[in-house]
């Protein structure tokens, strides 16, 4: 959960095309897809249920997300289904999955998401141990950011406080979801755009109250300096 596992992110990116540790498992911290996938398994061969139903089940019904899913099913609405976009404007073709995997391709919608994050926010659930082990860093990625369980974690903040943070970029989408518990505060955006990061800072900067000293955490310096420049539409 907190990419040590030692795998790269995908074995197609190796030299070899074949999975191999590339440092022992809790020496350092990697960010490993695969890594996800074999903990999915692991999960379905343990719950003796499907990556799908187990998200249905546990996390969407729940919470009340009815338009969150993994799969492109029958159910699928396909005309609010935001197309995804290169950065000069363009049209992705839209590639349906029909499989459930850990990695990659939750299908939601910002209602749907703020309903998970105020969950997160309320603690999720969880035995509060478990819940401070979720929130705290098991591996530091940088002098400035931490990697928990599944969450990015950006600790030292204003009064001592930890944020949460998860971004997705794929062809066609960038998003960005912060959660602090302590305080309560959150921010989510969802863009279909390649250039979408640029907007996700801007908002985060102008519109999120501890936006601009996230953004400082986030970034190395010679990049936060960038996102103050005068706004130039993508």
């Amino acid at each position: 959960m907190s990419h040590q596992a030692g795998f790269p992110n995908w074995r197609w990116n190796t030299e070899t095309g074949k999975l191999a540790f590339e440092f022992d498992p809790g020496a350092r911290y990697q960010y490993s897809g695969e890594g996800f996938e074999y903990l999915r398994l692991a999960i379905e061969l343990k719950m003796g249920k499907s990556w799908s139903s187990l998200a249905d089940s546990l996390i969407f019904q729940p919470l009340n997300m009815p338009d969150s899913r993994l799969i492109w099913d029958s159910l699928m609405p396909e005309d609010r289904f935001a197309k995804w976009h290169n950065r000069e404007g363009g049209r992705y073709e839209t590639q349906k999955r029909t499989d459930a995997v850990a990695s990659d391709d939750l299908m939601t919608t910002v209602s749907d998401y703020t309903h998970f994050l105020q969950h997160i926010i309320n603690g999720a659930d969880l035995p509060s141990e478990l819940f401070a082990e979720m929130s705290s860093a098991q591996v530091m990625v940088n002098e400035r950011a931490g990697y928990g369980l599944g969450w990015e974690v950006i600790p030292n903040m204003k009064n001592g406080e930890s944020a949460l943070v998860h971004g997705g970029a794929d062809m066609g989408v960038r998003t960005r979801v912060v959660v602090m518990p302590e305080s309560g505060q959150g921010f989510i955006a969802f863009t279909n755009s390649d250039g979408g990061q640029k907007l996700i800072d801007r908002l985060m900067v102008e519109r999120f109250g501890s936006g601009k000293e996230l953004i400082r955490k986030l970034y190395a310096p010679v990049v936060w300096r960038i996102i103050y420049l005068p706004y130039t539409p993508f």
